[in-house]
């Protein structure tokens, strides 16, 4: 009894093997063969975050797919995962299912809507930069920044740029995404729309805290220009977002004393160094304006373009008088504070060291 269920048994496994084998035969020569006969071109416009199983929907609507169930299990026996480029695709009648697939894939005919710029808290006018050559756009911003004439038009109350300082748009391209033309993009849509947005900003951040904005204003003597900077500190500093009031803060507490800033993200802020690490090397240049290791006081302006969270923390920073802070590299980009050197050094031994 025992041997005729093992025969049964093989037998059905034999004929699930048989029938599984035809089957992806048979899939095989359906998805390899020509859709049709004639060979008619059939335009395509394939819209961002869509997957293989929507565009092939689409190319049922078009005549190109008879079964999008098919070309879902073709997908999955080819090991075809994730979602399929967005833009615009000449397919033939004639191509089979697999080159369509294969063309889905890789890259269209032509891209379709506008170009998106990104630009992220913490920026550098130079990364801001690489983003615009990327989409193709043909001025370059760092020459533009010396266009006083443009900027009157494009960024009305833009301040002058101060002394030392490398641009004058650095920290007022607010981070966000911007769309921009994609048969011309242009240089002055972006730096309009970004400046534009971070007057926004600006103007709902100081109403929100429009207290401590005057007391400090007053208590340190800054100008809107100093606020911008010294979020721009913030932003390169802080890593776990609920810490930047406490950053603010300790920057604060250090103008107060007349101590220097002592912020390692000035230290390789400039054209040549915007991309390098920080590292106790840097610390001895005098040259760099930007170096708050060796000169007091903020530099001479922002070194990024910090995003809401810093422009918040700059104008409410916290009650505290912790003058120091170090990283504790432990993964979750928090800090220790201190209030005293000895505390700090402590720290450093205990995180760095």
């Amino acid at each position: 009894m025992t041997q005729r269920l093992l025969a049964l048994f093989g037998g059905f496994v034999i004929l699930v093997l048989c029938c599984t084998g035809a089957g992806a035969f048979w899939l095989e020569r359906q998805m390899t063969a020509p859709h049709a006969l004639e060979d008619d071109l059939v335009t395509v416009e394939i819209s961002e975050d869509s997957s293989l199983a929507d565009a092939a929907s689409l190319l049922m609507f078009y005549g190109l797919v008879d079964d999008p169930l098919l070309w879902r299990l073709r997908a999955f026996q080819r090991g075809i995962k994730g979602r399929v480029v967005a833009g615009r695709y000449q397919l033939s009648t004639g191509m089979s299912a697999d080159m369509m697939i294969d063309r889905l894939i890789t890259s269209p005919d032509s891209q379709i809507g506008p170009l998106k710029l990104k630009i992220i808290p913490g920026d550098t006018i130079w990364r801001v930069r690489e983003r615009l050559t990327t989409l193709g756009v043909v001025d370059d911003i760092l020459l533009f920044d010396k266009e006083a004439s443009w900027l009157k038009h494009l960024a009305p109350g833009l301040p002058a740029k101060a002394k030392n300082a490398y641009t004058r748009l650095e920290g007022y391209l607010a981070p966000d995404t911007y769309f921009l033309d994609r048969e011309s993009p242009r240089l002055q849509d972006a730096i309009q729309a970004s400046y534009k947005q971070f007057q926004r900003r600006w103007k709902q951040v100081t109403k929100a805290h429009s207290a401590t904005y005057k007391r400090l204003k007053t208590v340190f003597s800054l100008r809107d220009r100093d606020f911008i900077t010294l979020a721009s500190l913030v932003e390169k500093e802080v890593a776990y977002p609920p810490e930047a009031p406490m950053v603010a803060a300790v920057f604060y507490n250090r103008l107060k004393r007349g101590m220097k800033l002592q912020t390692d993200p000035t230290l390789v802020y400039g054209p040549d160094s915007w991309q390098a690490k920080p590292s106790p090397r840097y610390r001895r240049d005098k040259k760099n304006p930007y170096n708050t290791y060796a000169h007091k006081g903020l530099p001479p302006g922002p070194i990024c373009s910090p995003g809401p969270q810093a422009l918040a923390a700059v104008l409410n920073p916290s009650n505290t008088r912790a003058l120091f802070f170090v990283a504790m590299r432990d993964g979750s980009g928090r800090h220790a504070f201190s209030e005293t050197l000895e505390e700090h050094r402590a720290n450093i031994q205990r995180f760095l060291k």
